[in-house]
This record gives structure tokens, C-alpha cells and sequence, in this order.
């Protein structure tokens, strides 16, 4: 049996905390796959990231998404890292 002498709180992560480390994780995401996490307005979150000197990528492509089989115009967000600019992968 573990007994837990100390209380810790654990951190509260937001929308572009999550956001973030899907891109960082997964590599690029599209609006549907981020709005089935949870993510609202996922543009206005990437919008806020850019703003704080991320560099992501969005490109409009046709995909099917989650919530149906049918195929529709969504955005691919892709976040490029300092090995991607150099010409790494």
C-alpha cells in the first residue's frame, strides 16, 4: 500500500499547453483532431502561439474527420522547430 505524506497540486494545463505538445509529440494536426481534445477554437489557440514566437505552419487541405466520414477542407497545423529551418527532420 502507497501512502502519500505530502500534498501536491497538480499543474493545470490550458488549451495551448495541450496544443503545444501535440504538435511537438504527434507532428502536424488537423482543426478536427484538435477539437475532438477539447480545443474550442483551435486557430484562436495557434493564433495565441504565434503571437508568443512559436512558428507554425497551416496548410488547407481535404481530409475526413472524426465526427463523420465525409471528406471537408480543414487546416493542418505544423510546428516548425529550429532542426526543421536548419534542414534536418
Amino acid at each position: 500500500m502507497i501512502f502519500f505524506t505530502k500534498k501536491t497540486k497538480a499543474k493545470k494545463y490550458n488549451q495551448a499547453d495541450l496544443v503545444l505538445a501535440v504538435l511537438k509529440l504527434k507532428g502536424p494536426t488537423t482543426t478536427d483532431v484538435f477539437e475532438y481534445m477539447g480545443v474550442k477554437s483551435p486557430s484562436a489557440v495557434i493564433h495565441r502561439l504565434r503571437k508568443s514566437g512559436y512558428s507554425i505552419t497551416t496548410k488547407k487541405i481535404w481530409k475526413k474527420t472524426y465526427k463523420c466520414s465525409v471528406v471537408m477542407h480543414q487546416a493542418e497545423y505544423r510546428l516548425i522547430t529550429s532542426s526543421l529551418m536548419m534542414g534536418g527532420k
